[in-house]
């Protein structure tokens, strides 16, 4: 459990700040936690004609459908389920003569509805639309995701398993998919007129009180859909969403071999690959860039020369062609390679001295696991075979499994038509793993397999874009990193060269993974320091950077301009906001602007360009307009000014410098900002920035601060803290740290 820095001191603080300054923190709850009318949808239906109807208030909205009539029973109820208190209709009718039901759950506090089809009979050819909304407010415009590999955005209606995002120019927005059964569920219609949720047509049939659900939001503000849609969804299906800190290659730096990086089935010859792996961790940790973890890619693992259409394919590398590591086919034994590692697996793991993670694709045709264990196409399904991996990957020093290949393996394995082959698949490989303590990622999903981790627990990322992290991948990256975000995925933009100063800072706002892959003495230290501690703690945001809704109409109308995205760091009601903006194209290189609104701030604020060192204040409600750089993106930092004035930068330097790594607690306090910050063992100085009208003192417990540097002219402060020998020590996620409080104030 992380720990607020100096509890104590802030509760001490916050008590001297007075009764007014608690009454107006008691009042934001009390108003977070209630009900809110205005909020909630409202289903009706009408028995005589089957027509039924999901009305909101904010946005005024309406959607029809209907059902053939009349309706055979109706029946309102009430309950609670894992999404919170609900009214519910429900309602029969008969289809091709069998029994089926409807129901539409409504929900008092959330603009959420729920759309649950349960056939009372088995049924075959089960293809019955609910809901069949063929009535939708005008003038919407729409947002899917293809159904190829990491998911694509695309601006029109996919018809697959994937959500629909439909928005209007003032960004009311809904967003409707399927809530169960994912991979043998699909969207249909255009999203304009029509918009439908139902089985694939290559469903043959259906057991008795075989049940299909459906989940929709209604709201205004694009991003905010997302943010009420995603944990509904992962709410019915019990998930328990990971914090971004939940296994190391969520936590700290890491050394990547998949394909981008230098060592993707390349090494020294001289070394070996085990060898060459090896000396770059020496010299890494020789030039202190402190990765705490290794991926394996597909290399390290027994392959044979079959692809994943049992036809021949050609080796990785042809010098190597009789070595099983080197081919490119499927999985023959899920076992370290003896060409690679003579002496296992475990060897190369306590010689590496750090966690592992590893790569895996699809089975073989011609592995023995076939006469093992129940496999579908390339897929294994039983659990068995999930149990077996699992236990031989936790004894060499693995915590995390990454499952590429995810769209190939639904598309040869049954996925679409089998009612039980793609659920199978990801739940006992999620259960197995989870028994021996090791989390998963996925990699090349399709939309419908990222909607399927919203029911696992220790499914805690995927990658969002295609093969090496370079400009082209930004759009694609940025749009389906809300996807994942909503779902409680953190994002994996791939790895890079960490000389691409740009790819490495979008990594890091991902609030995700960072990785890289550079050749042995090739690393741009400064660039990678720029996302860690000295001990290879990440300092991130607490979200995944995400497109603001502007960006979104943009893409609609097909206008040209620039993308802009941003993420943040929220603490104790201090909220710093990180924006990053590019050109996809150069016909897109414009001004850059936005307003405090627009990235999730309130009232004035102070806009910080970190690369060129530019600022500017502006009050409420004016917005910022600033030029792209010669890469053709810019990078800003933003914060609002609290009572005292003082807009917080955190830490000068890092891409994310109020990252909770460093600034665990931030609050502001009547006449006074309160930070705290977290030292790394080794670490003696951090260097805090930010900006105020005036110059202000600065009070240090638990440590020292030196002069405070002041630029009248543009309001910046600069201020060096350390901490004392006698500071207090503290544990905060496994990494104990010396902690500080840092007070800026006015002087008296």
């Amino acid at each position: 459990m992380r720990m607020a820095l100096s509890t104590l001191r802030l509760s001490i603080y916050r008590a001297l700040a007075g009764v007014a300054w608690m009454a107006a923190a008691l009042a934001g709850v009390t108003g977070a936690s209630g009900a809110n009318a205005k909020t909630a949808l409202r289903a009706e239906v009408n028995p005589n004609t089957g027509v039924y109807t999901l009305q909101s208030i904010s946005p005024a909205w309406t959607f029809t459908g209907s059902v053939p009539a009349p309706v055979q029973a109706l029946h309102r109820t009430t309950g609670k389920d894992r999404i919170g208190a609900y009214r519910q209709v429900r309602f029969d009718w008969l289809y091709k003569g069998k029994l089926v039901s409807g129901a539409i759950r409504t929900y008092r506090t959330v603009p959420v509805a729920q759309f649950i089809l349960t056939f009372q009979q088995a049924t075959a050819h089960p293809q019955i639309p609910f809901p069949d909304f063929t009535s939708e407010p005008h003038g919407l415009h729409i947002l899917s995701y293809r159904n190829n590999s990491f998911a694509p955005p695309q601006f029109s209606a996919g018809q697959s398993g994937t959500p629909w995002l439909l928005f209007d120019n003032h960004y009311n927005a809904a967003i409707i998919s399927p809530a169960r059964h994912f991979t043998i569920m699909t969207m249909r219609g255009n999203g304009i007129s029509h918009t439908l949720v139902r089985l694939n047509q290559n469903v043959a049939a259906v057991g008795a009180k075989f049940q299909i659900r459906s989940i929709m939001v209604i709201t205004h503000g694009i991003n905010h859909a997302y943010d009420v849609w995603g944990p509904a969804l992962t709410s019915l299906g019990g998930k328990t969403r990971p914090s971004n800190e939940a296994a190391p290659v969520l936590r700290y730096l890491g050394y990547w071999t998949d394909n981008g990086a230098t060592y993707y089935y390349h090494f020294k010859p001289k070394l070996g690959y085990a060898g060459t792996i090896l000396a770059e961790k020496r010299h890494l940790r020789a030039r202190h860039i402190p990765i705490h973890y290794l991926e394996l890619d597909s290399w390290w693992y027994r392959k044979d020369s079959t692809n994943y259409l049992g036809k021949k394919a050609r080796p990785m590398l042809p010098k190597y062609e009789h070595q099983d590591w080197a081919k490119f086919g499927g999985v023959t034994h899920y076992t370290a390679s003896r060409h690679l590692f003579p002496k296992g697996l475990e060897a190369f793991d306590r010689q590496a001295g750090m966690p592992l993670v590893v790569h895996g694709r699809w089975i073989s045709k011609k592995s023995p696991y076939h006469k093992r264990y129940k496999i579908i196409g390339i897929a294994p399904v039983d659990l068995r075979y999930w149990n077996h991996i699992a236990t031989y990957l936790h004894d060499n020093g693995v915590e995390t499994y990454l499952q590429d290949w995810q769209s190939t393996i639904a598309r040869y394995s049954d996925f679409f038509s089998n009612v039980t082959a793609g659920h199978d698949f990801y739940h006992n490989m999620a259960k197995g793993m989870a028994a021996h303590g090791i989390t998963v990622m996925y990699c090349m999903p399709l939309p419908c397999e990222l909607l399927e981790s919203s029911e696992l627990n220790n499914v805690l990322a995927t990658r969002v874009s295609n093969d090496i992290f370079i400009r082209p991948r930004f759009y694609a990256c940025l749009f389906t990193s809300r996807l994942a975000g909503a779902l409680g995925l953190w994002p994996w933009d791939d790895v890079c060269m960490s000389w691409r100063t740009d790819n490495v800072l979008l990594q890091n706002l991902s609030a995700g993974v960072v990785g890289f892959g550079d050749p042995i003495g090739k690393e741009n230290r400064t660039n990678l320091m720029r996302t860690c501690r000295s001990d290879g703690v990440l300092i991130k945001p607490d979200v995944p950077i995400v497109p603001i809704d502007r960006a979104y109409l943009d893409g609609a109308l097909h206008v040209h301009a620039p993308v802009i995205a941003r993420t943040y760091t929220h603490q104790d009601g201090v909220k710093t906001a990180y924006v990053f903006a590019f050109a996809p194209r150069p016909q897109d290189k414009k001004a850059v602007t936005f307003s405090a609104h627009d990235i999730g701030l309130k009232g004035a604020m102070y806009v910080y360009n970190y690369f060129t060192g530019a600022s500017a204040r502006l009050s409420a409600g004016q917005k910022f307009t600033g030029a792209l750089g010669a890469d053709n993106a810019a990078y800003y930092v933003c914060a609002s000014p609290g009572a005292a004035g003082i807009a917080f930068m955190g830490q000068r330097g890092k891409f994310v410098g109020t990252g909770r790594a460093r600034i665990p607690s931030l609050a502001n306090l009547p006449g006074a900002l309160m930070a705290s910050v977290a030292f790394a063992p080794g670490e003696d100085v951090v260097t805090l920035h930010g900006f105020a009208p005036y110059k202000p003192t600065v009070t240090v417990h638990g440590g020292m601060a030196g002069a405070v540097m002041y630029n009248r002219a543009a309001q910046h402060f600069v201020v060096r803290v350390s901490p004392s020998i006698t500071a207090p020590m503290r544990e905060i996620d496994g990494s104990v740290v010396k902690e500080v409080d840092v007070v800026f104030s006015r002087a008296k």
